[in-house]
């Protein structure tokens, strides 16, 4: 066996990431939302798939392999002359360590470039971690590199010489995004430096990702004007109208449509509705209607 390559790498990570979301984030959405509500699933919606990604690489890894690296023909042994294989300590930490990566990067980007929006940062940390597997061929995250766990090819070696798969198929790559990182810290420090001259607070450019980051964050401003779903009593996301005129989130009314199969009524009115006749409400926003006491009602 000799050291797997980059292509193939990747390939199990995305493969991994694949059935992560489609096999075991979904099932669990699902079971939370029947145990707990839909307002669960929504408050804790990234903690849910940070739990799904640990699960799953913790149960996959006590059979020998993620099915990723069983689909790419890879086997995860630890480094160091010689290699072996993972113990079961090793295996748990690396499922945990792979499930907290996300706050962990969101948490050291807050502390250390308080400055730079956390998206900027932990976008630029994946894009180094990408690069270093596309010019060296080791680890594909920054857990595997921390615990030391690397891959070895279970493929022949000829046929791993010749595919697509071959070595260092990906170096031309890893060149461009080296270049294009260093470009990023260039721009950086001169805008640090401007600011410093000019005596005022560093403003970060505004590229596509930072303005990714705007939209999401006006997007949950609109969950809040949209006003409060009755089904999960929490601000609408993805507000949807049925064809009676009662608003709520996407999720919820698709659960709940999904839930009475038999012929779903609205919980209002007690009408017939279906997914089929509901309507996206792209730019709706609740009006606060007065009400005696002076209280407000945000419901629509």
């Amino acid at each position: 066996m000799q050291p797997a390559t980059a292509p193939y790498i990747l390939r199990s990570l995305y493969k991994d990431e694949h059935i992560i979301d489609n096999h075991v984030t979904r099932p669990l959405t699902g079971l939370v939302t029947a145990l707990f509500g839909a307002h669960w699933t929504n408050r804790y919606d990234s903690h849910l798939s940070n739990l799904a990604k640990g699960l799953y690489v913790a149960l996959s890894l006590l059979r020998g392999q993620t099915l990723g690296e069983e689909f790419c023909d890879l086997l995860p042994v630890t480094r160091g002359i010689p290699t072996r294989m993972m113990g079961i300590t090793r295996k748990l930490l690396l499922a945990l360590l792979l499930a907290l990566e996300p706050v962990a990067l969101f948490q050291f980007a807050v502390r250390v470039f308080p400055a730079v929006p956390p998206h900027d940062v932990i976008a630029n940390v994946r894009k180094f971690t990408l690069m270093l597997l596309f010019l060296f061929e080791t680890y594909g995250t920054l857990v595997h590199r921390l615990l030391g766990v690397r891959h070895l090819s279970l493929l022949p070696s000829q046929r791993l010489q010749n595919d697509d798969g071959a070595p260092y198929t990906y170096f031309g790559l890893g060149i461009l995004v080296l270049l294009e990182l260093i470009v990023r810290l260039w721009r950086y420090m001169e805008r640090r430096r401007l600011a410093l001259q000019q005596g005022s607070h560093y403003d970060v450019p505004r590229d596509e990702e930072s303005q990714e980051h705007e939209d999401s964050d006006a997007d949950d401003n609109q969950n809040a004007a949209a006003g409060k779903c009755m089904l999960c009593l929490s601000n609408r996301k993805q507000p949807t109208a049925t064809s009676c005129g009662h608003i709520f989130c996407w999720r919820c009314l698709l659960d709940w449509i999904k839930s009475n199969s038999h012929g779903a009524i609205c919980p209002f009115c007690r009408r017939q509705i279906t997914v089929q006749s509901s309507v996206p409400l792209y730019l709706y926003v609740a009006k606060e209607a007065p009400t005696a006491g002076g209280v407000h009602d945000t419901s629509a």
